[in-house]
């Protein structure tokens, strides 16, 4: 039987941000399988369709747990946290956006991939750092606003370094 009530508690995993990534992948490719529209083609069209929903939903679920900024995300929104609400960035990292906006674009503009690397490395060091925050304040100090601001942070870290990934992957 699948248990709708959390994502966690469909892969069988503690309702925590550290999750055991071998343990969601193996209940994700065990339940995929059962649930599986293929499984399901004899079956009525209801019950394709079921199937598809359920295939749909399992697979929402593990998209989401996966991802460490997702995952820390509906820990949050599970708990009362509501991220389309504007969410206080403070100003000292609104700066540090500023100054990382202007470093990613002087680096398109000079081409040179040594420091489009270094760029990059100093975005994963600071995503690191944030993401052990994250799971001091979400696995033991439960303090969800100040994660939400945390993983606010981390949404636009990752971006900007999906950015300067693709344009490296683009340019050399």
């Amino acid at each position: 039987m699948i248990n709708y009530s959390n994502y966690f508690k469909l892969f069988g995993l503690d309702f925590a941000f550290e999750i055991e990534e071998e343990k969601l992948d193996k209940a994700w490719r065990k339940i995929s399988n059962f649930v599986h529209p293929d499984r399901h083609r004899i079956s009525s069209s209801m019950d394709q369709m079921a199937a598809i929903k359920l295939s749909s939903f399992v697979n929402n679920a593990y998209s989401i747990l996966s991802n460490p900024i997702k995952r820390a995300q509906y820990i949050c929104e599970y708990n009362g946290i509501n991220f389309n609400n504007n969410i206080d960035i403070s100003k000292d990292f609104l700066s540090k956006q500023l100054e990382w906006r202007e470093s990613l674009e002087l680096i398109f503009n000079q081409k040179d991939l040594s420091i489009l690397n270094e760029f990059i490395s100093s975005l994963s060091k600071e995503m690191r750092e944030r993401f052990e925050i994250l799971c001091e304040l979400l696995d033991n100090n439960i303090d969800y606003k100040k994660a939400s601001l945390i993983i606010k942070e981390l949404m636009f870290i990752d971006k900007i370094m999906q950015e300067a990934i693709s344009y490296k992957k683009i340019n050399f």
